[in-house]
This record gives C-alpha cells, structure tokens and sequence, in this order.
C-alpha cells in the first residue's frame, strides 16, 4: 500500500471519525482505523461496533492495498507534520514471528 494525499485532508477525516473510535477499548483493534488504497481513493474507516463510518477522499495510488493503524498515531503524525502531503505506505508486514 502507498499512497500521496494531503496532510489537511487526513487530519480533518481522522477528526471527523474520532467519535466513533473507541478508545475505552481492551481491544487494540477498536482503538485503530483500517485505511484501502484503491483506484484513486483512500477510504479510512473507523467502528466501535455498534456504528461504521467510511469516509472516502482523494488521493495519489501509487500501490493498492490495505492496513489497519492505531487512529491516535496517525491523528499525532499528521498534526506535527509540515508538508501539505503526506506519503501513507506499508513497507513490510510481519505476521507472527
């Protein structure tokens, strides 16, 4: 997954989600949002469960796929850049040991 899409963008949608994250969670799963490259759009969704929310926007794909990422880290990564764009990109996934 890699993606080019503006920094105001992904920091006003992670807001936007923010209270349908659950926060309270003992599940880390809950605490995230699960980010899906495709075509020309990221769609960052956000559950507690109860309520979804997806909220597409526009972006630069320049690999599809997908990934799930704690919501606070990204919404702090975002914030303290200051390029107008950020690069979203998974470049090594490890499942087990």
């Amino acid at each position: 997954m890699r993606c080019l899409v503006h920094r105001k963008t992904i920091v006003n949608v992670l807001a936007a989600v923010k209270p349908t994250v659950w926060t309270k969670s003992y599940k880390p799963i809950l605490k995230s949002v699960k980010l899906v490259v495709t075509g020309d759009t990221l769609t960052i969704t956000a559950t507690d469960l109860e309520v979804a929310v997806a909220v597409p926007v526009s972006a630069s794909v320049q690999e599809p796929g997908q990934c799930v990422v704690s919501h606070k880290a990204l919404l702090a990564a975002a914030r303290g850049m200051k390029d107008d764009d950020v690069l979203l990109a998974v470049e090594k996934t490890t499942i087990g040991k």
